[in-house]
């Protein structure tokens, strides 16, 4: 992946000095490398463990079973494009229903969530 403007550039045009630990670029920028796995090691080193998963599950877990109940476990149709289309009105339907649970209001044509007071 390259950054914007970099479009038609392959790995040859980069002149990389892992010394300095810079990478410049055709037009003659530097910039720094980043460590090795970055910022995805980071954030799977979040997202793992025992503590992330009982943090994570039970939410998915929650909209999953919204999903499927009322006889919605099975799909109706023939076919991926019905299906699609009738899994991704569900969910707005639902999602719908839990923003009207929060507050979500029509005024003047336009929807807003009133805003809770801080704790």
């Amino acid at each position: 992946m390259c950054a914007v403007g970099c479009v038609g550039f392959s790995l040859d045009d980069f002149a990389i000095d892992t010394a300095t630990g810079t990478v410049t670029r055709p037009a003659g920028h530097s910039a720094a490398l980043s460590a090795p796995g970055g910022h995805y090691r980071q954030r799977r080193a979040a997202f793992t463990g025992p503590a992330a998963r009982r943090r994570w599950r039970p939410p998915v877990e929650r909209a999953v079973a919204w999903i499927v109940a009322h006889g919605n476990r099975r799909v109706r149709y023939y076919g991926t494009i019905k299906n699609n289309a009738r899994l991704h009105t569900r969910a707005v339907a639902l999602n719908l229903r839990t923003l009207i649970n929060l507050g979500l209001r029509r005024t003047d044509g336009h929807g807003s969530i009133a805003a809770t007071p801080a704790n």
